[in-house]
């Protein structure tokens, strides 16, 4: 959570690429990767799903009937990140690299939208499924996605000096899920979205109600 109102979230992000070091084409040669860059988005992927609803069906496959996948907020890092140069450090071959991530307010996550104002969905679409059987449910998953661009310096294992240097070497693209959990108040859940008919689930099966503790006395 952030104390600062135009933020929606904030995260402490931590990198680490591993096996940065390499030899190279010469048994005197040692390869360091060297990051240069990170760009970092933040995505949301709204998949509107089809749930079976049938009471005498035990089946109930449920269906993605479409996806919407757009970008929150992104940044960039710019630096030279290496490996350690000590060849007795326990984790030479590691790169380490911290930074912030921030989540404006003004960010359009699927909690803070209106199911029919997804871009890419038309309402009669998402409402009217196939089949009166079927109801509609919206699933929301969130990723970062990092872009890392590297390069790569050649030192000289006896004396230290660089002997070649790559500005671009590769570039890597890494997704990892992050979890956005916005608080939502009754004002805020528009109607309809519950029913009032809907019955609340109930006990069907008798070996897992609660037992009669009155009648075993």
């Amino acid at each position: 959570m952030s104390l600062d109102e135009t933020v929606q979230a904030a995260y402490c992000a931590r990198l680490l690429a591993l096996q940065t070091i390499s030899q190279g084409k010469r048994k005197t040669d040692i390869k360091y990767a060297v990051i240069k860059k990170i760009k970092w988005q933040v995505e949301e992927t709204v998949s509107i799903m089809a749930v079976p609803y049938d009471a005498n069906s035990e089946e109930r496959t449920v269906t993605c009937k479409g996806k919407h996948l757009h970008s929150l907020c992104g940044g960039k890092l710019k630096g030279r990140w290496i490996a350690g140069r000590d060849v007795q450090e326990k984790h030479k071959d590691m790169i380490e690299v911290h930074f912030n991530i921030s989540i404006p307010q003004v960010a359009k996550t699927a909690g803070g939208q209106d199911l029919l104002s997804l871009h890419g969905f038309d309402g009669q679409e998402c409402l009217q499924i196939d089949g009166r059987n079927e109801r509609t449910a919206i699933k929301v998953n969130h990723r970062l996605k990092l872009d890392i661009i590297t390069g790569e310096d050649t030192f000289d294992r006896t004396t230290g000096k660089l002997v070649d240097r790559k500005p671009l070497w590769k570039t890597f693209r890494a997704f990892y899920p992050i979890y956005i959990d916005p608080m939502v108040v009754g004002d805020d859940i528009p109607e309809g979205v519950f029913s009032a008919g809907d019955p609340l689930p109930i006990y069907e099966d008798a070996y897992i109600m609660p037992p009669h503790y009155e009648s075993a006395l």
